[in-house]
């Protein structure tokens, strides 16, 4: 009786996390469709843009415009992307892993880091690198205004000669099932740009008339690429943040649901057993009354 009460019990754990993980994966599936839509259809309008400015810098000198140029001193700042809440898998770890890889790789010594979301900041703590700022991540309908604080902390410590580069680390988002840790040079703004399959190649023969003034453009055109970068990194992230979240909670309600059905496999043996043992316990209690 002891054991039926205790499968019971597990029975119903299991089954009301069977049931909390399949409300957590619908509303991160609803998440998701609605982060994947803005993350992919920004996309064509960033790559043409890096088209453009690809083409014009080509064509223009690196010295008209000091986020064209580059810097040999100061330290390379490292804007990474994570999530505040956990229960997204290996996501987060990913993107640490990738993150140590990526400063082995380029020998990154002198780095500077903002955060967005409390795992980045808790693990650039813990690893006692040098935190500059860090940002809670940014609501599910944010907006473009949303992410300019980061941009003008990252083009305030560029322009004043504090900051010699700057980087971008964040989940790229690939399609539900798949998100690839990139690490992208924001600044100095290079030719470093390969557009997505789906994007147009730029004729080679473009030419642009510029007006008022090369200068006067790219006063305006740069820095707006530099938080369109910025915040086309963040579309990317809150679709793989979803899209992970809603794998790994469906994960987790097919185990729970596994779980159920195998417990409720233990229970009926353990009731047919005890249903046994009864009936054997009658028919020899009546054999001996018999006798």
């Amino acid at each position: 009786m002891a054991n039926l009460k205790s499968i019971t019990r597990r029975i119903k754990t299991a089954s009301n996390i069977s049931q909390i993980t399949k409300a957590m994966e619908m509303v991160a599936a609803s998440k998701m469709r609605r982060a994947q839509d803005r993350a992919l259809s920004s996309r064509p309008y960033t790559d043409r843009l890096h088209q453009i400015i690809n083409h014009l810098e080509g064509r223009i000198d690196p010295q008209l415009h000091p986020l064209l140029q580059a810097k040999s001193a100061g330290k390379t700042l490292v804007i990474l992307l994570t999530t505040d809440k956990g229960l997204c898998g290996p996501y987060n770890t990913n993107l640490f892993r990738s993150l140590e890889t990526w400063v082995a790789d380029t020998k990154s010594i002198d780095l500077r880091f903002v955060t967005i979301g409390k795992k980045g900041g808790s693990y650039i703590a813990k690893t006692g690198r040098d935190l500059a700022a860090q940002f809670p991540s940014l609501p599910d309908r944010f907006a473009y205004e949303d992410t300019l604080a980061i941009s003008q902390l990252a083009l305030d410590g560029f322009l004043k000669h504090d900051i010699k580069a700057v980087y971008l680390g964040f989940m790229r988002f690939v399609n539900t099932l798949s998100q690839q840790p990139q690490f992208t040079q924001v600044l100095p703004i290079t030719q470093l740009f390969v557009p997505s399959a789906s994007t147009p190649a730029a004729s080679g023969t473009s030419q642009y008339l510029l007006e008022p003034s090369a200068r006067e453009i790219l006063d305006w055109l740069l820095p707006y690429y530099v938080e369109l970068l910025i915040y086309q990194a963040v579309l990317n992230a809150h679709a793989s943040e979803h899209s992970a979240r809603m794998i790994t909670m469906k994960s987790a309600h097919d185990n729970a649901t596994d779980i159920v059905a195998d417990l409720t496999l233990d229970y009926n043996r353990a009731r047919q057993t005890k249903i046994t043992g009864d009936l054997l316990d009658v028919i020899t209690a009546r054999t001996a009354l018999g006798d």
